[in-house]
Formats: structure tokens, sequence, C-alpha cells
């Protein structure tokens, strides 16, 4: 379950890791923090753990994707 702080959600790197096993993607723990110190993803190291906010797995997903979000159908 994210944190919030000042509005904004927050996610461990177990919790954005979980999404992805569950869909049968092995996205291990090491990829992750890999992911990080090459500074592909933004993440916060907050006593001795890495969060992850929501806009820095937007940005992550944008840079791959290379595509600009969806507009919302209303």
């Amino acid at each position: 379950m994210p944190i919030e702080v000042a509005g904004i959600k927050l996610y461990k790197l177990e919790e954005v890791q979980e999404p992805f096993k569950t869909a049968g993607i092995p996205l291990s723990l090491l990829t992750l923090r890999a992911y990080v110190r090459a500074g592909k993803l933004k993440a916060r190291k907050m006593g001795n753990r890495w969060y992850i906010s929501e806009d820095a797995l937007r940005d992550y997903f944008k840079a791959t994707t290379g595509a600009e979000p969806a507009e919302t159908v209303k």
C-alpha cells in the first residue's frame, strides 16, 4: 500500500515489483535498483527504504514508450 506525503503517492520498490510479478513479467528488485542507480527510474531513499513516486513511474513509462499519455475518454 503506497504512503502519501504532501499529496504525493510513494511506492516501495516491492510494491512496484508486485504488479509485474502478477502479470508474469519477471522484474526483480535487483533490476529495479539497477534502474534507480542508472537514473532510468527516479527514487528517493527515506530511512532504509527506497520510494518511487507516481509521477516518476509515469515519466519512466513515457520515456520507454516514447509516447504521450493517452487522453481520458469522457
